[in-house]
């Protein structure tokens, strides 16, 4: 007598996922690179992508490799924010300024002399108190709670820069709107 296996009665998912076209490939493929499976405590299979260095994840939906997969993938890599490694708070005073020197085209156009002086300026503002006798400084200032009057403050507290300062702070809340 031969042994016969027993029959399964739901059909078992194995294998690699296909194609948009249907075709199935014959080895199971990597997925992109920063994308990793996570099964939930359902069972089901979810893809999500995960730069080097960022603390986000992004779920991915589709069948890896299709091209609304890989759609989903570039945006999610571009929306990448890397942690900064000075310990520059994000959303801060500090983090909008090194944005506006690393980012803004119109300082970038600058004159090198310029663009030099206006990043004096404003790293200047960095280590202003936001009060006096205060242990808080304007780097980790919340651009929420910044207003026109917070700006004035910092102008106010430069005496010397008063007539360079004020341009070189609008310019900088300028590339922040503009995004």
């Amino acid at each position: 007598m031969k042994h016969c296996p027993k029959k399964l009665t739901k059909p078992v998912k194995t294998g690699p996922l296909p194609y948009e076209d249907g075709s199935v490939p014959d080895m199971p493929r990597r997925l992109p690179a920063g994308c990793y499976e996570d099964t939930d405590r359902h069972g089901n299979v979810r893809i999500y992508y995960r730069a080097k260095g960022t603390p986000k994840k992004t779920r991915i939906r589709g069948v890896p490799w299709t091209s609304s997969f890989m759609a989903a993938y570039e945006t999610a890599k571009g929306e990448a924010v890397p942690i900064q490694g000075k310990g520059i708070t994000p959303g801060t005073w500090r983090w909008l300024c090194v944005r506006y020197f690393g980012e803004c085209a119109e300082y970038k156009r600058l004159d090198a002399r310029t663009q030099h002086v206006r990043r004096q300026i404003l790293e200047a503002t960095f280590d202003e108190p936001i009060a006096p006798g205060s242990s808080r400084f304007f780097r980790d200032f919340p651009l929420s709670r910044m207003t026109a009057d917070a700006v004035e403050v910092l102008r106010d507290r430069k005496i010397n820069t008063r007539n360079q300062q004020m341009p070189a702070s609008r310019q900088c809340g300028r590339s922040s709107n503009s995004e």
